[in-house]
């Protein structure tokens, strides 16, 4: 189905929405509900104020796309270039019985190097074989999160919540756990290791 999102048209539902080029735009106010967008291209684009509830994406480009004041809501991502994102600037849904919105999208088998969630809630977000390089989790709270089979290589925690977060699968991160909760995380060797050696301590083989 073809659809021009940039035209006048503000919202969308069960739409099929494939291989459109939206590079480098500005696109304000849109809303769509349960669509799945296929092998579409968002480099570059500003989603401004947008929507997106119940939708997946599958193959799509968003490297460096802008989500000032969007709207996520159980969105699932699959196999996307999605770099250099910074997701604290969307609007996050808040539970009623907790004073932190919630992040409710999942991610599997993505590029999502250098993205950014500085400060946010990630309770139980679900990262499932993603590249996340250089990510910054800093002072996020991921309690529960899942980042199963995900390469961590230089990612950023600092004061972070891990408690109950599956590490177990996951590489190359360094984690100092002076600074970071880790209470009932799940880790496994031999990358566990990296949680000794910022410790600065000295182990001797006998």
């Amino acid at each position: 189905m073809i659809v021009d999102i940039q035209g006048p048209t503000m919202q969308w539902e069960q739409s099929s929405i494939e291989g459109i080029m939206a590079k480098d735009i500005l696109l304000q106010d849109k809303q769509f509900y349960d669509c799945e967008f296929l092998r579409c291209d968002f480099s570059g684009t500003t989603l401004q104020e947008c929507t997106f509830v119940e939708c997946t994406f599958t193959d799509c480009a968003l490297t460096m796309i802008k989500v000032p004041h969007c709207r996520w809501e159980r969105c699932d991502f699959i196999g996307c270039k999605m770099i250099g994102v910074d997701w604290s600037q969307a609007m996050w849904p808040l539970p009623r019985t907790k004073k932190k919105s919630i992040f409710n999208l999942s991610f599997k088998g993505c590029a999502m190097d250098f993205s950014m969630f500085i400060g946010m809630n990630l309770t139980g977000a679900k990262f499932l074989d993603c590249s996340l390089k250089e990510a910054a989790f800093e002072q996020a709270d991921m309690h529960g999160c899942q980042l199963s089979g995900c390469d961590l290589t230089d990612a950023a925690f600092q004061a972070t919540n891990l408690t109950e977060a599956d590490l177990s699968s996951a590489k190359n991160y360094s984690i100092n756990v002076c600074n970071t909760v880790v209470t009932k995380a799940k880790f496994s060797f031999p990358e566990a290791m990296a949680l000794v050696y910022a410790l600065d301590i000295e182990i001797e083989r006998r």
